[in-house]
């Protein structure tokens, strides 16, 4: 296939950017600039719901592990004292934070060191995750080596299964 040169038209009008749609009659651009300031509108309410609903699946899931860290600290503080007890629920506290807890503005959205604490909390999280699965794996690939020597092969005169 041969190489063909575009026209210095064509090169010309990519060299100035692109150029701005707008409809030759006024009624038209207006009803355009309307159907667009809507869609523009709905795409951000429907992408404030899923954060809203991102939001309300996060905060069920840092109450889950609040309560299983509060239960660990109930069930080791009778036994073991106070330390461990202590230990268990600040760590509930610090790694599964609610949002509610982090630092808002006036008008209630969080601040920047709020959205960074949370950010910090959620990749403390997904790290703790990360390294138990790859201390599982890990694991797993140790039992495998493990099975499978000479023990575990057939002897002579037996029959194969």
């Amino acid at each position: 296939m041969a190489y063909r040169q575009q026209p210095r038209k064509t090169y010309r009008q990519v060299q100035q950017g692109p150029m701005p749609a707008r409809a030759s009659n006024p009624e038209v651009q207006e009803q355009v600039d309307s159907m667009l300031q809507s869609l523009g509108a709905r795409v951000m309410e429907s992408l404030r719901y899923g954060g809203s609903q991102l939001g309300q699946l996060d905060d069920r899931v840092q109450g889950f592990a609040q309560d299983q860290y509060l239960r660990i600290a109930d069930a080791s503080g009778d036994r073991l004292g106070g330390i461990p007890r202590d230990l268990a629920f600040l760590t509930g506290e610090i790694v599964h934070r609610p949002r509610q807890y982090f630092e808002k503005d006036a008008s209630g959205h969080l601040t920047r060191e709020g959205q960074m604490g949370l950010a910090a909390s959620r990749a403390l999280q997904a790290g703790g995750l990360t390294a138990a699965g790859a201390g599982l794996a890990n694991l797993t690939g140790r039992m495998v080596d493990s099975f499978g020597g000479p023990a575990d092969e057939q002897g002579p005169g037996e029959l194969y299964i």
